[in-house]
């Protein structure tokens, strides 16, 4: 046998292992079953988020103290299942939420300022500004990113500019919380 015909023998083995979802290779040896979600250890894509957002709520607070939050969830999405597949199952999930804070006229603060005042809060609950992530630092629009220290996601802290009806100009920070792909508790529940 020649090396060509190896080659097409490897390249056909490769193909139905992962037509075939790659069976041998998860799950216990030889079983040719998939890990039950309902086995899967780890943390849930919502304790990821319930250790996440209060940090991150409680920096946005302090940064623009007085101001109420705007609070609202930017849903669940799926992404789970084997790479090749193009639509992902609900077996592990990404959730993000948003909290967003109207600046007033009064406060002169540069938009680096108030995203920075954020990251100092944070840096003091034992988060670190996420530097693998690009910073956009371009006039008034900044953004920045930061991970928790043995936390499972990230939050996206940028500051925009508004104009008010009286042609004031005002500063709003908003902070985004995404969790990572993390097991959904859920996924086929009996």
């Amino acid at each position: 046998m020649g090396t060509r015909s190896l080659r097409k023998i490897s390249m056909a083995v490769l193909i139905a292992l992962a037509a075939c979802g790659c069976s041998a290779i998860s799950g216990s040896p030889g079983s040719g079953k998939k890990t039950s979600s309902k086995s899967q250890a780890g943390p849930t894509y919502q304790q990821a988020m319930e250790a996440l957002y209060p940090d991150v709520l409680s920096a946005m607070k302090a940064t623009m103290p007085g101001i109420r939050p705007d609070e609202y969830s930017g849903g669940t999405e799926n992404c789970g299942g084997p790479d090749w597949i193009d639509s992902k199952d609900a077996s592990k999930r990404t959730s993000s939420s948003y909290i967003s804070l109207p600046g007033a006229p009064s406060d002169k603060r540069t938009p680096v300022a108030l995203v920075d005042g954020v990251l100092q809060h944070l840096r003091g609950q034992g988060w670190t500004e996420d530097t693998q992530r690009p910073s956009n630092v371009a006039g008034s629009e900044v953004t920045k990113y930061a991970k928790k220290q043995g936390g499972n996601g990230f939050v996206i802290i940028s500051t925009s500019p508004f104009k008010l009806a009286s042609g004031e100009m005002i500063q709003t920070l908003v902070a985004q919380v995404v969790t990572d792909c993390l097991r959904n508790p859920d996924y086929n529940k009996s």
